[in-house]
């Protein structure tokens, strides 16, 4: 359910510019919204087809919106569809207001991927930094075979070593929790 929601976020670009296409071409909202379908794939076109449906039952151009905004409870779904519903209380020019959204959206989609890419690396490269000292630490077994147990066999060294590790799991998670871009 999170990546179908995803995927429709990552479409809103594709789905404004559908919705301003249609508009640009002469058609109401209600008719814009029930054939920016076709020209879409994936979840994006399931949930305008969906919505297509709804407004061709009957339902209301704010109820099936609503209806959409419900079911995938996403902030970027909510700002088309207060787009959306503002023009049409309050006129205007929606098609340029779609367009609008849709290089909002896609420049938000750029860099929530340069962010992503950015603290990948950050990530890696604290696990490196975690893996060193398990690493050296099977160097110098290989290199001197009871090292390891006769540096354990010592009450103080053993315990800065469970303390050494503890601070690197510490720092490990810090890591992956600060370099986790907000959704």
């Amino acid at each position: 359910r999170e990546r179908y929601r995803r995927a429709v976020e990552r479409s809103v670009p594709e789905v404004a510019t559908a919705i301003a296409d249609a508009i640009s071409g002469g058609r109401s909202v209600r008719g814009a919204l029930a054939g920016a379908s076709s020209s879409l794939e994936g979840p994006a076109a399931v949930e305008l087809a969906r919505l297509a449906a709804e407004l061709e039952l009957g339902a209301s151009t704010g109820e099936a919106l609503g209806a959409m905004r419900r079911r995938l409870r996403s902030a970027r779904v909510d700002a088309l569809v207060a787009a959306l519903l503002s023009q049409q209380g309050a006129g205007g020019d929606l098609a340029g207001l779609m367009r609008r959204l849709a290089a909002a959206a896609a420049e938000r989609d750029r860099v929530d991927d340069e962010a992503r890419t950015a603290t990948t690396q950050a990530r890696f490269t604290g696990l490196l930094v975690v893996a060193l000292p398990a690493g050296a630490t099977v160097f110098a077994e290989l290199l001197e075979p009871g090292f390891v147990s006769q540096v354990l066999t010592e009450p103080a060294a053993a315990a800065m070593l469970i303390m050494a590790a503890g601070l690197q799991l510490f720092g490990f998670a810090a890591i992956r929790r600060l370099g986790r871009p907000a959704e």
